[in-house]
């Protein structure tokens, strides 16, 4: 469907109007109006983008494909440019605490920083060689990062990374998601028997919680929190989950549900605010 049928793995929002959505085949797509039309935008790039952050409406980054891809724009995408990031792998999650600070992880343990607006980029000394998924930073020292049976944490802009002491039941857990939502409290799921796991106190202690699913068969597959207690769910099969106790308990959206069965057909998550979320995946499709 138009304005593009591709696969979109991730979608960012700046405010209630204003996000970028990006994908498979180097597709990047931009809003202004709050979802209701989307326009293409010119990346020069063929290979999958598999995530996106943007600073404010104008800066922001895309990452993605082989040889550590990384697309920066600093005028709302009307021109996108590769910068040369040094890594060689896929490159999965960029964050940017603030307009000059940002990281970027990807497989093989691969963290980049740059203290230059994303100009120039340093491999940074993860301590693993696990893949990467996802990583955020509550400002430009603390942040963690998340992977295969992996949470690495930082309280020093990435000079070193602790990894926390969590005991990881499921042997192909994979922590595809991680969000640092306040000074206190991380959020992370986990694509495993383990679903959840979160830290009130930092780091210190980390609780794990199971998220029920009506089909054992699937996937959840990124998380997002507006604030420390409401935070969405997209799955595989298409079903999004809602949490409005920070993530102790949650419930099946029912106001959307795919027609008919589907499998790989939600991915992307970004929450707005409390009220207000938008959903990416199969088909071009985006849910608010």
């Amino acid at each position: 469907p138009p304005p593009t049928g591709n696969f979109l793995y991730a979608v960012d929002f700046v405010n209630a109007n204003t996000g970028y959505a990006v994908g498979t085949i180097g597709t990047i797509m931009k809003t202004t109006n709050g979802g209701v039309n989307w326009n293409v935008q010119t990346s020069n790039f063929n290979d999958e983008l598999l995530g996106t952050n943007f600073y404010d409406e104008n800066f922001g980054f895309a990452v993605g494909g082989n040889s550590g891809s990384i697309l920066r724009t600093t005028n709302g995408g009307n021109n996108w440019s590769r910068v040369f990031s040094g890594a060689t792998t896929f490159m999965w999650s960029v964050d940017f605490p603030n307009r000059n600070t940002g990281y970027a992880v990807g497989l093989n343990g691969v963290v980049l920083k740059s203290t230059d607006s994303g100009i120039n980029w340093l491999p940074q000394n993860s301590g693993t060689t696990a893949n990467l998924f996802s990583v955020s930073f509550f400002d430009s020292v603390n942040g963690v990062a998340s992977g295969n049976r992996k949470i690495l944490k930082t309280t020093n802009g990435g000079l070193n990374w602790e990894t926390q002491n969590i005991i990881f039941d499921d042997p192909f857990g994979q922590v595809f998601s991680i969000q640092y939502i306040n000074t206190n409290t991380i959020i992370s799921l986990v694509n495993g028997k383990d679903k959840l796991c979160k830290t009130t106190n930092g780091g210190i202690n980390w609780e794990k919680y199971h998220i029920p699913l009506n089909d054992i068969n699937d996937i959840l597959r990124t998380l997002s929190f507006a604030n420390e207690n409401t935070g969405y769910i997209p799955t595989d099969y298409g079903n999004i989950l809602i949490t409005t106790d920070g993530g102790l308990n949650w419930s099946e959206d029912s106001t959307f549900k795919p027609p008919y069965y589907q499998i790989g057909v939600l991915f992307g998550v970004k929450a707005v605010n409390e009220n207000l979320a938008y959903v990416s995946g199969s088909g071009g499709r985006i849910i608010k």
